[in-house]
């Protein structure tokens, strides 16, 4: 699971600067960001911010399921980029900037080729501003059903969220 597979890595006695976490093609970031608003983890680690990839080359001829999800990917995203730029026209590339732009304004754009940007990008702390960053918007937005502990007070809650993830743990 996502939670203990990221405190299992904060708790190790050279615990990392960073974790980047691929959460693939067909994950809604949402997820994602919900899992670190738990409050196991909420204490332990920083969500420092959403990237989504966009490709330029496929990003207006996906098919409607998978246009949907892309949608949801741009919305859950803090900082956009754009990558295969060097694979399309000038105009291709304006019209997925505009849809980008559509979906998510004021968001950065970042344009790219083989993905290729500077490490700080991606690992910058703190890079993500709270007030703007649609990852702080979702996570203000989690809700539970609270449920009596037992005392008797409330405090603890239930959730019933569904998590679309396949976890994989990977040591060298």
């Amino acid at each position: 699971d996502l939670i203990s597979a990221v405190l299992k890595l904060a708790d190790r006695p050279e615990r990392p600067d960073h974790i980047v976490i691929e959460s693939s093609g067909v994950a809604n970031p949402a997820s994602v960001i919900r899992a670190f608003m738990e409050p196991e983890i909420v204490s332990s680690v920083l969500l420092d911010g959403v990237i989504t990839l966009v490709d330029a080359e496929q990003a207006l001829v996906l098919p409607d399921e998978a246009m949907k999800l892309a949608r949801a990917q741009v919305t859950g995203g803090d900082l956009i980029i754009l990558n295969k730029t060097d694979l399309v026209d000038d105009q291709t590339l304006s019209q997925v900037r505009n849809w980008i732009e559509e979906i998510r304004p004021g968001v950065q754009i970042l344009e790219a080729t083989h993905c290729s940007l500077p490490l700080e990008i991606v690992l910058g702390v703190h890079s993500i501003d709270p007030k703007t960053a649609t990852s702080w918007k979702i996570a203000a937005e989690h809700s539970h059903d609270v449920l009596p502990d037992w005392r008797g007070t409330t405090g603890q809650h239930e959730h019933h969220h569904d998590h679309m993830f396949e976890t994989w743990i990977y040591e060298s």
